[in-house]
């Protein structure tokens, strides 16, 4: 494994996401840290979260960050926020899960579960109405629960 990239959060799942838009498998270290305390991870610091890929893929994935970078390659793309929660449940994100205080509730089975036992594994942001909702789908390999919600 080769560290390709580490700093802010949303740094490095921006260039996670486009990695894996690109099928290049990634790792993430210090991700339990960013979700329990995010003001601890900087770019480079004591606790940055750290992207890594496989050694043969490193190649790749610097020429589509820089294609990213300069430019050449485009990931805006016009989703809506049902579409985009249609494609989650296809990939098996299938629970719709309520955000309250540090758990997540799952309605359909009348659980909560601490919201540190689960993975952060894609995110979209939503402008509806000058409102910002982020959707994030979790995984939880602790309760083998996949599900999505919305802040």
């Amino acid at each position: 494994m080769k560290t390709l990239y580490s700093g802010e959060y949303y740094e490095v799942m921006n260039i996670k996401n486009i990695l894996e838009n690109e099928n290049i498998e990634t790792i993430l270290e210090n991700e339990m840290m960013a979700s329990i305390e995010p003001v601890a991870i900087t770019s480079g610091g004591f606790r940055a979260l750290v992207l890594k890929i496989q050694d043969e893929d490193y190649e790749k994935a610097t020429e589509v960050i820089n294609h990213y970078k300069s430019g050449k390659l485009h990931v805006t793309m016009e989703i809506g926020k049902e579409e985009f929660i249609g494609k989650l449940e296809e990939e098996g994100y299938v629970l719709n899960l309520t955000l309250d205080d540090n758990c997540l509730y799952c309605s359909n089975t009348d659980t909560s579960y601490l919201i540190n036992s689960f993975v952060i594994e894609k995110e979209m942001m939503f402008l509806t109405e000058e409102i910002s909702e982020t959707i994030r789908a979790v995984n939880s390999p602790e309760f083998n629960i996949k599900g999505y919600y919305i802040f």
